[in-house]
């Protein structure tokens, strides 16, 4: 039989050998490392838009630690950590045998550990699984030493121990430290500092600020610095200079900047350990600073929360966010005012009034009925109680009036309006379904933050956009009116003439042109106030999180004067400057007093602008031409009329019966055409239209149960526009209607505007 050429002498060595070099891949499959240690969770660092820090987050484990790169630790703190710690780290394979033999003679030596040998990378292994400092640890920590080396290279080692290092207390890493004390960033170290920063860690307890060991860390911090000197890796100069600084070492407060807006972000973007935003320290503080001037002012009158949302309308970034005036106040500080969901009060109008404009429906001139309006059972009023008959469409949402708007968007109709509203980027918007008539008077909920966004499409051209909180983040944007459209709402919106405008701004000669548009929620809870010119679009709104109304909580009042003291400073360091008519808007001669297209030669007109490719087509319907009797100031019947004769042509203005009662029981007349002559069979003056249900002075008791679904038929011998108490209800030959406990005043009017008697009637309800 044939032997084997190696013997079994021969061969024993490198079975030896072949074992010591699998050893540390046998280790690595039966003892796996812990990685998660090594990358344990970094607190969230909150950025301004200048890269200053504006807000630091605990860890989980309550740990303030600010991850940092290689790439961004001065190659002389480096320098410094592996000269204090490691002169070989990369050289060796985790663990150094000179240095543990040379460790073991000093111990032997004085009787005592005085040295330790740990390398670089086994004070990360120690720093990943702690254990008491014995001869048996020490093995454990040279055999993970090695498992380290095998996965990382030495640039990725020296990342993990930098980001490790304990400072005391619960600080950990260099970033950490760095911030907390000394203040600044990593980049502004001096070599001191950085010297500093590698004594610490060898005894954070007893090193750090918290203890009271300075003259062991001032004895350890200037051997390091010696020996950097020595090593040349610091200067002459360098060491007196290091050696002159004063030991200061103390822990600063972590940075508390952006409150509601670092939560906010935090939560929107989880997963991150640094988030840089767009947000202005100088916009951000100017608008803090107003806020808190205004808050006495406000607080004695029952107002306690204020929400500011500031855009640029360039990039759409977000540049200063406040979610109330305090954020450590103990009425409500802590909740963000800017993502609160509530009623918006007149704010959605403009939206409204640029869908009309868009589809031609009315020009800014057109009329618009401002009188007592009922539909069915929602009856609208104008915020002061007053009504004006006719409205031109410009005055009427200049001056936020409410019936006009309801109207409007009656005839618009609410799903459609509410599509617009949800293409403007209102998100919160809810089905059709749930809004009615009332939706354009704020019947809904949304935040201040999303509708600053939706105004800022009017500035952008009729552009909406998404907006941009984190630097680099990408914006959607899509049309949404022209051009025109929004130069003529920016108009609209810019006039001083009006309810909302401040009074202590009106004297004033320091004022820059703004549109501006404000909103009071039903019941007085929510104020708001929302404007903007061609660089910022800003919105205002103050009220109390615990829905607790005030009598002062009203737009023009209570948010408006802050909006001006926001986009005043703002405007002005953008120069003034003011939108230019679009290139699609036309010039149109419109009727004088409807604002519509002219149907007679004989009207005198106007001029307006309206898109060149939605030009109005609806021809005036308050004009009408007539014939003049020969006999008096009346109009010609028709069946009377010679056609051998030549009768004098007028054009006069012809009210609909509403209007026209509304403008009589108020005493005002305007210079109608004149009526039909006696006796003419077209004429219903012969005889006054009768009501025949209800009778005057009857009594309706109704059922407890039945109110809100029992109806009243009222009933005519011909068609009559309905009025009830002053009110206008509709129109009909029979009219069913909703009553209301009380005494109610009936009238109606035919259509050539004659009146029939009024009468009284009343309903009660009960069991």
């Amino acid at each position: 039989m044939r032997r084997w050429p190696l013997s079994s002498k021969r061969f024993l060595p490198w079975l030896i050998l072949a074992l010591l070099l699998s050893l540390p891949l046998l280790l690595d499959t039966l003892f796996p490392l812990p990685r998660y240690r090594l990358f344990p969770p970094s607190s969230l660092q909150i950025y301004a838009d200048n890269g200053e820090l504006a807000r630091v987050f605990l860890t989980p484990d309550q740990k303030v630690r600010l991850r940092v790169r290689l790439d961004e630790v001065p190659p002389t703190l480096l320098r410094t950590f592996l000269l204090s710690e490691d002169r070989f780290f990369l050289f060796h394979q985790g663990f150094n045998p000179l240095a543990i033999l040379r460790a073991l003679w000093e111990n032997l030596r004085r009787g005592e550990t005085v040295s330790g040998a740990s390398t670089l990378t086994m004070q990360i292994a120690r720093m990943m699984e702690p254990k008491p400092r014995t001869l048996p640890s020490k093995a454990i920590e040279a055999l993970r030493a090695l498992q380290l080396e095998l996965h990382y290279s030495k640039a990725e080692l020296l990342e993990i121990y930098v980001n490790l290092l304990p400072y005391g207390s619960n600080v950990e890493g260099i970033g950490a430290a760095c911030r907390l004390y000394f203040g600044k960033p990593l980049s502004a170290l001096t070599p001191g500092e950085m010297a500093l920063l590698a004594v610490i860690p060898r005894a954070p307890e007893r090193f750090g600020p918290h203890r009271r060991e300075g003259r062991l860390r001032e004895r350890s911090w200037r051997s390091l610095l010696r020996r950097l000197h020595r090593q040349r890796a610091l200067s002459k100069q360098g060491l007196d200079e290091a050696g002159a600084l004063q030991d200061n070492l103390r822990r600063r407060p972590l940075p508390f900047l952006l409150p509601h807006a670092s939560e906010w972000v935090k939560r929107t973007f989880p997963g991150k350990d640094r988030l840089y935003t767009t947000l202005s320290l100088s916009v951000q503080r100017l608008v803090e600073g107003l806020a808190l001037q205004e808050r006495n002012s406000l607080e004695r009158r029952g107002i306690r929360n204020i929400a500011i949302v500031v855009l640029e309308n360039r990039t759409m970034e977000i540049k200063a966010l406040v979610g109330s005036q305090d954020y450590l106040s103990p009425q409500g500080g802590q909740v963000n005012g800017f993502l609160a969901l509530r009623s918006p009060g007149s704010t959605l109008k403009p939206f409204l009034y640029a869908y009309a404009l868009e589809r031609g429906m009315i020009t800014t001139e057109t009329l618009l009925r401002d009188i007592p309006t009922d539909f069915g059972e929602y009856a609208p009023e104008n915020f002061d109680a007053q009504y004006h008959g006719l409205v031109p469409a410009g005055e009427a949402l200049a001056q936020s009036l409410n019936v006009p708007a309801v109207i409007l968007q009656q005839r618009v109709g609410v799903a459609p309006f509410l599509a617009l509203l949800k293409n403007s980027g209102l998100d919160s918007l809810r089905e059709p379904k749930e809004y009615g008539l009332s939706l354009v008077l704020g019947g809904c909920g949304l935040s201040l933050l999303e509708l600053t966004k939706a105004y800022s499409l009017f500035p952008l051209g009729g552009v909406s956009s998404s907006f941009r909180i984190l630097q680099g983040e990408p914006v959607y944007r899509k049309r949404v009116f022209q051009p025109g459209t929004a130069y003529l709402i920016s108009e609209i919106l810019s006039r001083h003439n009006r309810p909302d405008f401040p009074s202590q701004w009106q004297e004033t000669s320091d004022l820059v042109k703004v549109s501006w548009k404000t909103g009071t929620s039903y019941g007085r809870f929510d104020a708001w106030s929302i404007g903007f010119t061609p660089d910022y679009t800003v919105g205002v709104w103050v009220g109390n999180f615990d829905n607790r109304s005030s009598p002062d909580i009203v737009g023009s009042d209570a948010a408006t004067p802050l909006l001006f003291r926001i986009l005043s400073p703002l405007s002005r360091a953008g120069g003034h400057r003011w939108f230019q008519r679009p290139s699609d808007l036309i010039p149109l001669e419109v009727c004088a007093f409807s604002g519509m297209v002219p149907k007679y030669e004989e009207e005198p007109t106007k001029r307006v602008w309206v898109l060149k490719n939605r030009v109005p087509v609806e021809t005036c319907t308050y004009h009408r031409r007539y014939f003049l009797d020969p006999s008096g100031p009346y109009r010609s019947c028709p069946e009377r009329m010679d056609p051998a004769k030549e009768y004098p042509e007028r054009v006069g203005l012809a009210f609909p019966p509403d209007l026209a009662f509304w403008f009589q029981r108020r005493g005002i007349l305007p210079d109608l055409i004149p009526p039909l002559a006696p006796g003419c069979l077209s004429s219903p003056q012969s005889s006054q239209p009768q009501i025949l249900f209800p009778r005057n002075g009857q009594a309706f008791l109704l059922r407890s149960e039945g109110k809100g679904r029992e109806r009243i038929p009222f009933r005519s011998d011909r068609k009559l526009h309905w009025f009830l108490d002053g009110r206008y209800l509709g129109q009909g030959w029979l009219f069913p209607f909703t009553p209301s406990p009380g005494e109610h005043r009936l009238q109606g009017v035919d259509e050539e505007g004659v009146d029939s008697e009024e009468l009284l009637f009343r309903v009660t309800f009960g069991d």
